[in-house]
């Protein structure tokens, strides 16, 4: 497989995932995930002549023999001698690795153009991970407080007109019914 080097590292290069260890886990990931993105497959002509150093055990590769030595290597699951996750981003559109390269991702976020200050103050919030856990819970927590410090000082009426307007007019009554029935129900 041959690719632009600027689009291995658009496409965050090969996938270090788990999945892709052992027999036959190639470089057939990055190709699909490439086409994914819409950049066609593009095969040499058959008249080319080619060459490919044989690796261990190649005849069970393309005869279905059974190879002790092939199952051995085979540590995930896999359809047709693929790595099942180079087959789901290929059949889902992921474009992205699961698990890509410390290198290949400072190389690809080095590439990036921030233009407006807009993008500066939200490029950098994360690393590679995204959001932590501690980030996360932290957002939950403002989401649930937000609505309490913007309407602090409003009465329960606007609040309840609030809400209704926000439920709609039937769901809002089905809260006031299973409000009044938890009240009774004391």
């Amino acid at each position: 497989m041959s690719v632009h080097k600027k689009d291995y590292i658009r496409f965050g290069g090969l996938d270090e995932h788990a999945t892709f260890r052992g027999y036959l886990c190639g470089p057939y990931d990055l190709a699909w995930r490439m086409v994914n993105a819409g950049i066609p497959e593009v095969w040499h002509d058959p008249e080319v002549a080619l060459w490919h150093f044989a690796h261990p055990d190649p005849t069970a590769s393309f005869v279905r023999q059974f190879s002790f030595s092939r199952w051995a290597e085979i540590r995930r699951f896999h359809i047709d001698h693929h790595a099942y996750k180079a087959i789901e981003a290929f059949s889902s559109g992921r474009v992205m690795p699961l698990h890509e390269n410390k290198q290949i991702h400072s190389l690809r976020m080095e590439r990036r153009i921030i233009g407006t200050v807009f993008e500066e103050k939200y490029a950098n919030l994360t690393g590679p991970s995204g959001f932590t856990l501690g980030q996360k819970s932290k957002l939950a927590l403002a989401l649930m407080i937000e609505p309490l410090l913007h309407y602090q000082n409003t009465s329960l009426f606007s609040l309840l007109s609030m809400l209704k307007r926000i439920l709609g007019k039937k769901n809002y009554r089905r809260l006031q019914d299973f409000w009044h029935y938890l009240r009774l129900s004391r």
